[in-house]
């Protein structure tokens, strides 16, 4: 307990504890707010997030020295399956591995649990691109797990339509 006290005040003495920032550095790597990352899960699966924020201490009360990060949480294909009550008439078979969700659903992680950065793209971005990497995502509908909207069905069915007789939105 003394040594942590101890590591705390060190801490207190080359930062200071309300200090937000713009940019950090972890595993040899910069991250800044804005960037998408891949975040370690409990599972074998990986979750996918914007940073919005860098907190040097206080993000989270009981381990208020470490060093926390902001996120907004994009979801995946696996998340909008496990929801499929709530959406009814959604072909999941119109929706790719490589698609993330935008949400307003924020977090606030320790730096310790990202993976490293991705790229999240909008679709048209996506499709033109020549080569993609299995860190690259897109994205191109909302989606709410408190408040499911019919919208996300709309749009998602209404892209697995050929772009050619696609009716506008």
């Amino acid at each position: 307990m003394i040594e942590n006290k101890k590591k705390l005040e060190q801490v207190k003495n080359v930062i200071d504890i309300n200090t937000t920032y713009t940019k950090f550095k972890y595993n040899g790597e910069i991250y800044s707010v804005g960037d998408d990352v891949q975040i370690c899960d409990y599972s074998s699966e990986y979750l996918i997030a914007k940073i919005v924020k860098i907190h040097t201490t206080n993000g989270i009360m009981k381990y208020s020295y470490w060093p926390t990060i902001e996120v907004n949480w994009y979801y995946k294909k696996s998340d909008i399956a496990q929801d499929k009550k709530s959406l009814p008439g959604l072909d999941l078979n119109s929706i790719s591995e490589f698609e993330v969700f935008s949400s307003k659903h924020k977090d606030i992680i320790f730096i310790e649990t990202l993976l490293g950065k991705c790229n999240v793209l909008t679709f048209e971005e996506y499709e033109s691109l020549e080569e993609i990497s299995s860190i690259m995502f897109f994205t191109r509908a909302f989606y709410d797990p408190i408040k499911v909207s019919s919208n996300v069905i709309k749009i998602i069915n209404l892209f697995s339509i050929p772009e050619s007789l696609r009716p506008s939105i």
